[in-house]
This record gives C-alpha cells, sequence and structure tokens, in this order.
C-alpha cells in the first residue's frame, strides 16, 4: 500500500471515530441532563463536524463552510443559541470578515500540521508501537488542542 493511500485510509478512520466520539458525547451529555448549552455546544460541533467532512469531498467547499461557521460553537455558548441559530450568527459574523477568519483558520491548520510532523519526529526513536503513539499523542494534545480551542474564541469578536 501507498503511503497516500495509508494516509487517506488513516484520515477516513480518524474522521469516522471523531464523528463516533461527538456522537456519543451528545447522546450522553442530552440524556444526563447535563447543562444545555454544553449539549448544544456538542450538536453544534457534531453537524460542524459532518457538513465539513461532506464538505471536504470538494476540497474548496469544505474550508468555506469550515470558515463560515468557525464560531459556531462560540455563538452557542456565549450567546446561548440553538444549533441553527449558532449557524446562522456565525455566518453573519464572519460576513465581511471572511478572509480574516480564513487566514487564522488556514493559520492554525498549518500550525497543527507542523506539531503533528514534530511530535512524529520526536517520537520516532522510540519505533512505530505503542509507546511512540502515546507519546505523540500526548505532545499533539499538549499543544495544538489549546490553539485549537483559542482561535475562534479570538476570532469570534473580530
Amino acid at each position: 500500500m501507498t503511503t497516500a493511500a495509508r494516509f487517506a485510509r488513516f484520515n477516513v478512520v480518524g474522521a469516522i471515530g471523531i464523528g463516533v466520539q461527538l456522537l456519543t458525547v451528545a447522546a450522553l451529555v442530552h440524556g444526563l441532563g447535563i447543562d444545555p448549552v454544553l449539549a448544544t455546544a456538542v450538536w453544534t460541533a457534531l453537524v460542524f463536524f459532518v457538513s465539513v467532512l461532506i464538505g471536504s469531498l470538494l476540497i474548496i467547499l469544505g474550508l468555506i463552510v469550515a470558515t463560515i461557521w468557525f464560531v459556531a460553537i462560540q455563538a452557542v455558548v456565549i450567546e446561548r443559541l440553538s444549533v441553527i441559530a449558532a449557524l446562522r450568527r456565525s455566518q453573519e459574523l464572519v460576513k465581511g470578515n471572511f478572509w480574516r477568519v480564513f487566514i487564522v483558520m488556514f493559520v492554525v491548520i498549518l500550525f497543527s500540521l507542523v506539531i503533528v510532523v514534530l511530535a512524529s519526529v520526536v517520537a520516532s526513536p522510540l519505533g512505530t508501537g505503542a509507546p511512540a503513539a502515546a507519546l505523540t499523542s500526548f505532545l499533539i494534545a499538549l499543544v495544538v488542542y489549546p490553539v485549537n480551542a483559542l482561535a475562534p474564541a479570538c476570532v469570534y469578536r473580530i
């Protein structure tokens, strides 16, 4: 199997895994009667994820959808909106600032990719087993997740 085929298979399996995790969390949050804002934020994340995943089949469409809905979860949390209202509000907030938001999103994506590569290089002396995978995952979570969470929060009031 070529490297490109392995990478594509890994991304598809990872995307399906993320979708299942979001759906499970959404169901648990809703079923346990946890804070409705958290439940709405999880459902908004699921709608965002599925829409971007489908849009990613046509790369340009996926980037447009991701940019337009970049601050939807922040709209849920700050303005206490429903899923659909948050997606509309995100579109309103991004309108007139599309390219600024797109650049922020693009820089975050590039940053994340660089960190993934660096984490893989750091963990490579450990081989391809569980210790290397654990170290890679830890380094990625330590650096990438906070940036991915903060970027939309900072963009929310552009």
